[in-house]
């Protein structure tokens, strides 16, 4: 007699790889006995002539069954497909950090909906697993945002800038009260475009604000210069020095006028 009865064969269900699922086992099988596998496809790592290989790769794996007691075979295909879409990241615009901004938000997103945000960077004060971290320092901060359907990742860079550069003051050259001198204009100034100015000191009378303020007392006196742009601040000193000593006097000795001493020379 001949016995043409075909295995069983199931190659199993369609499965998918990827970025975190980077290979998979087959569920091949056959309700036949004592039969023996093998499979063909594109990315078999091992168990090729077993019911449940490893696969790495995607596309289309058919399982041969064969029952050894006829030699017939059978096939079945299971399709392993891939996704390994990388997420959407966007870091968000360059920022300057200066002496009165002292730390900024960045301002990371992702299109891509339930993306999980990671930053690294010099400076990251708070925030470093969501999209707006605060950070302190300036630098190059990366942002890995990933997409928790595929395991998959990507990056992007922002650059944080700082500008604490100090502005030029000079207050200018020491100066000197006295008995005709009552007050003195001092001759601040800055090379810094747009400074602002503030005095201090014993005997401001005007202009505490300007480059060259009104004095009338002695004493050391401070200019503080702010530059608008990114504010910071210099100080400049300068002294005002007084001389009111009183010269030395003598009017000589008394003298007396007679009848015949009619004028006399005062010594």
């Amino acid at each position: 007699t001949n016995d043409l009865g075909l295995p069983n064969a199931s190659a199993g269900a369609a499965q998918i790889l990827n970025c975190s699922v980077t290979s998979i086992v087959l569920g091949g099988s056959s309700s036949t006995a004592g039969v023996t596998f093998s499979w063909a496809g594109p990315g078999i790592v091992s168990g090729g002539t077993s019911a449940t290989p490893t696969v790495n790769q995607p596309g289309s794996y058919t399982i041969t069954v064969t029952d050894p007691s006829n030699g017939c075979t059978t096939t079945s295909s299971a399709n392993v497909t891939q996704n390994i879409t990388p997420p959407n990241a966007n870091a968000g615009a360059t920022q300057v950090l200066t002496c009165t901004t002292t730390s900024v938000v960045l301002n990371g997103s992702s299109a891509t909906g339930g993306a999980t945000f990671s930053w690294a960077g010099p400076g990251i004060v708070s925030g470093g697993a969501t999209a707006s971290p605060t950070v302190n320092a300036p630098g190059t901060y990366t942002l890995t945002v990933t997409d928790p359907a595929n395991g998959c990742t990507s990056t992007a860079t922002v650059n944080i800038t700082q500008n604490i550069v100090a502005p030029n003051a000079n207050a200018g050259t020491a100066q000197i009260l006295n008995c005709t001198v009552t007050s003195v204009a001092l001759n601040g100034s800055s090379s810094t475009a747009g400074a602002a100015f503030s005095w201090a000191g014993p005997g401001i009378v005007s202009g505490a604000t300007t480059a060259g303020p009104t004095v009338n007392q002695p004493g050391t006196y401070t200019q503080t210069v702010t530059d608008p742009v990114n504010g910071c601040t210099a100080t400049s000193t300068v002294n005002v020095t007084q001389n009111i000593t009183a010269p030395n006097v003598n009017a000589g000795a008394p003298q007396v006028l007679s009848c015949a001493v009619t004028s006399i020379a005062l010594n």
